[in-house]
């Protein structure tokens, strides 16, 4: 259907209808508000980290705090990316243990709460789909910062450095 409307040059947009519009409102403002400070939270030093704080010092957005003599991204970092491209060690790294507790965070909400606790989410059922988007994403952002909490106290244990520090960004370019 698709390739017969482009074939027959067909430019016409349908417009959106109401629920459409509601439930893209609503997931745009959690990503404008959560989403991109997520990604910042996804940034780790690893061991060629010697302390110099310039990442923090740099910060546009004020979202990098020197604990010790590590750096710790915070819930206002932008994702610039500037501590990555300014660090002298390219210590700066992307965590593999955040993400794979975030894309876990992003399964989390969706099979223990609303399979179990609104078994009518796969319905979709007009009434609630509004609904049942916005306790998803709370459900999602919540389980992110709990997450966020843990592996920030498993990062002082420097015999896990290897698990924490873990990283599959190590190797690319630099901007």
């Amino acid at each position: 259907a698709i390739l017969a409307r482009i074939l027959h040059e067909d430019v016409g947009i349908k417009p959106c209808g109401r629920l459409a519009k509601v439930i893209c409102t609503i997931v745009g403002a959690s990503y404008s508000v959560f989403g991109r400070r997520i990604a910042g939270k996804l940034f780790v030093a690893d061991t060629g980290c010697n302390g110099c704080a310039l990442c923090a010092r740099r910060c546009p957005a004020a979202a990098i705090s020197m604990i010790g003599k590590r750096p710790r991204w915070n819930l206002s970092c932008q994702g610039c990316q500037r501590c990555i491209n300014l660090c002298p060690q390219k210590a700066i790294q992307t965590s593999g243990l955040r993400l794979a507790c975030y894309l876990l965070a992003f399964w989390v909400p969706y099979w223990v709460v609303f399979r179990e606790l609104l078994p009518d989410f796969d319905a979709g059922k007009p009434g609630n789909i509004a609904i049942d988007v916005v306790f998803y994403l709370v459900g999602f952002h919540a389980t992110v910062l709990v997450l966020d909490q843990v592996i920030a106290l498993l990062e002082r244990f420097k015999f896990l450095a290897p698990l924490t520090q873990l990283s599959y960004t190590r190797k690319f370019r630099r901007y």
